[in-house]
């Protein structure tokens, strides 16, 4: 029973930290890095089309690119949001984990 009622946190708060991420991770961040709607990015930042060295692909919604090896290439990064909601999920698993030995140790 506390693993169903441990599950259903979890959904509740994958939920919620879905639901509260909303745009950040897709179009505002679009915008904020790259200063246009599209999210077209060049490297470096502050080119423009003609004279960039690269021109990154465009963002999707768990990963943007970023300019790296001195603004030569473009990166692939995870959205922040991505890294809390893992982070938060294996602190479950493994809260869940603990408890269930906890709970089949104390009945013996």
């Amino acid at each position: 029973m506390l693993n169903i009622k441990l599950l259903a946190l979890c959904v509740v708060f994958i939920s919620v930290a879905y639901i509260t991420a909303g745009d950040a991770g897709t179009g505002n961040a679009k915008k904020a890095l790259t200063g246009k709607e599209d999210g077209q990015k060049f490297c470096p930042p502050d080119s423009s089309q003609a004279n960039a060295l690269a021109t990154c692909p465009d963002p999707g919604f768990a990963w943007h690119y970023t300019c790296c090896n001195d603004d030569k290439e473009c990166c692939f990064a995870f959205e922040v949001w991505v890294f809390v909601v893992f982070g938060v999920l294996l602190a479950l698993i493994i809260m869940s984990i603990i408890l269930t030995i906890c709970c089949c140790c104390c009945k013996k």
